[in-house]
């Protein structure tokens, strides 16, 4: 190809791609939602970008959420379960989070209350740095776990029980002068 000349075996760009109507957006939309649970701002924001018309994104995200593809609610409860298991953060945290993503206040305030068991920041913040703990440098630990648990939304009360949590723990104060573990290392 020399410089000017139409490239045949070019990939189409958005604005092309909405002028294929309907059945392209409806294409894009479900190729976005296999990979993971979306909340419905979520689609549309995805669709926009893609150039396609607000109307035409009207309808589509309407028939999704009546045909089950989008529902927030469960995108509330999939995103919560994600979060307690693999990224654990305070509850207004996760709350901005959801609502960030377009989820409506009821729907996070009906969702954290559902949770089973309850959301429990002290709790999140124990599994929030748990796994790194022995990872950081003992003379550093605490402070990098204080500045890791601030990054995820927790509280001095959450921090300092989780803290307190760490040191009671065995195996959980290796190598740090006058724990148990250090002196029975002899």
């Amino acid at each position: 190809m020399r410089d000017g000349e139409p490239d045949s075996n070019r990939v189409a760009r958005p604005q092309e791609d909405a002028q294929a109507g309907p059945a392209r957006l409806r294409r894009d939309l479900l190729r976005y939602l296999k990979v993971r649970e979306r909340s419905r701002r979520e689609a549309s924001d995805h669709l926009a970008r893609r150039g396609y018309p607000r109307d035409e994104i009207a309808r589509a995200l309407a028939e999704a959420m009546e045909s089950g593809w989008i529902d927030d609610r469960r995108f509330a409860e999939m995103f919560l379960r994600d979060r307690r298991r693999l990224h654990p953060m305070s509850q207004e945290m996760v709350a901005r989070q959801l609502r960030a993503r377009g989820v409506g206040a009821e729907i996070v305030t009906e969702t954290l209350a559902a949770c089973d068991p309850p959301w429990d920041d002290d709790e999140m913040a124990v599994a929030a740095i748990a796994r790194r703990w022995l990872r950081w440098a003992p003379d550093a630990r605490e402070e990098r776990a204080r500045r890791y648990l601030v990054s995820r939304g927790f509280g001095r009360g959450a921090i300092r029980a989780a803290l307190a949590r760490m040191r009671e723990q065995p195996g959980r104060n290796a190598g740090r002068e006058g724990s148990i573990d250090a002196d029975d290392r002899t």
